[in-house]
């Protein structure tokens, strides 16, 4: 499974097209102020999920996390979160908020976040 990054969720549109109804099902946001940044998860069997984490100067906060069901309990969740982390402190910012549902929250808690 490999991780990207974008600052346009319209970079990875084609990729993730297909999760769109299940992320609308599953009422993820896509809100895109600016400063979001945008993470996919993919491999051979194709798009896993995708993240969004939205930066202002001192700030940063998730805005969708989606993973499809047949790839939850792969870790992808943690690698979304450990890159949100990664591009938190390259910014220069200590700390991620955002509310998460019930799929994901144990996850974050689990990660770290509380």
């Amino acid at each position: 499974m490999v991780v990207e990054f974008s600052f346009s969720l319209a970079d990875f549109s084609l990729d993730v097209s297909p999760l769109i109804p299940e992320m609308r099902k599953a009422h993820v946001t896509f809100e895109n102020p600016p400063g979001t940044v945008w993470f996919k998860a993919a491999g051979a069997m194709g798009v896993a999920g995708i993240c969004a984490v939205s930066f202002t100067r001192n700030a940063a906060r998730f805005k969708s996390v989606y993973v499809k069901p047949e790839f939850r309990g792969n870790g992808v969740i943690y690698s979304f979160f450990a890159m949100a982390d990664d591009e938190a402190r390259r910014r220069g910012v200590d700390r991620i908020t955002g509310f998460f549902n019930k799929n994901s929250v144990n996850a974050a808690i689990k990660y770290g976040y509380s």
